[in-house]
């Protein structure tokens, strides 16, 4: 079995614990949302059920950027803003 170490949805679930540590207001929202792996989407995309995120974009972001990028999903959840 392949390590999810060093992988693109290691990366990803980092943020989110960042999120868990640092920002508990959005991770609390973060938390009822799932995530999927996609290339269906060119950045990041948001259902309002799961946020998906392009594998390959997700590696040319810093953990920050990424930690923003799932916030500015969840706000799209939270506004109601498709």
């Amino acid at each position: 079995m392949p390590s999810k170490q060093g992988s693109v949805a290691a990366k990803f679930d980092k943020a989110k614990v960042s999120l868990l540590v640092h920002h508990p207001f959005w991770a609390t929202l973060m938390l009822r949302l799932g995530s999927v792996e996609t290339d269906k989407v060119k950045t990041f995309g948001i259902n309002g059920r799961e946020i998906a995120y392009n594998p390959e974009y997700l590696k040319t972001l810093t953990q920050e950027q990424i930690v923003g990028s799932i916030v500015h999903m969840i706000s799209h959840c939270m506004l109601m803003h498709p």
